[in-house]
């Protein structure tokens, strides 16, 4: 004889499936709207940049910039290897 569940197991049931669920639609999203800005910034960056000079405010930029791709490029590996 199968037991009954009740309203609450039910429920937990069911927002454990649509959180699962949920998880792996966030999984799937590869590129986010803050990626695509980010990369659009950097692009902006080196296009308007002055080669291979630059006061100390590009310096600093590029630093900055660059610790932010590093960043993404192992956000990015993370979530290919899941």
């Amino acid at each position: 004889m199968a037991k009954k569940k009740n309203k609450n197991q039910e429920q937990t049931s069911v927002s454990k499936k649509n959180g699962q669920s949920s998880q792996k639609m966030m999984d799937k999203k590869f590129f986010t709207i803050s990626d695509i800005l980010f990369l659009c910034i950097i692009i902006y960056h080196v296009c308007t940049r002055e080669w291979p000079v630059g006061g100390q405010l590009q310096k600093i930029m590029d630093v900055c910039l660059g610790f932010a791709f590093v960043s993404l490029i192992i956000k990015w590996y993370a979530l290919l290897k899941k």
